[in-house]
């Protein structure tokens, strides 16, 4: 899936999904996440279900998932300039 392209309603959408289910390959219930996180069953529904929520809320579901440090890549800066990526891939060829 291309997130790029998708309108920010949507992304949510796919967001929550995403949330969903790894609620659930953790085998935690929505009232179980709720209660780890601080925050109401209902929230947690409307999470999944796509509505918007703060980037506080969303920090704590990172860390109950223990995912908050793969945030680091998203953020990641290369060491290597535009020039130097294009002649190792004119190297390969």
């Amino acid at each position: 899936m291309n997130w790029q392209y998708l309108l920010e309603a949507d992304v949510l959408v796919e967001l929550g999904k995403k949330l969903q289910q790894y609620r659930k390959h953790l085998g935690l219930s929505q009232q179980q996440l709720a209660d780890k996180i601080g925050i109401s069953r209902y929230r947690i529904s409307n999470i999944e279900r796509g509505e918007n929520f703060t980037m506080e809320v969303f920090i704590r579901l990172l860390k109950t998932y223990n995912k908050l440090n793969d945030m680091q890549q998203l953020f990641e800066i290369s060491s290597i300039s535009p020039k130097e990526l294009f002649q190792k891939s004119q190297d390969k060829k």
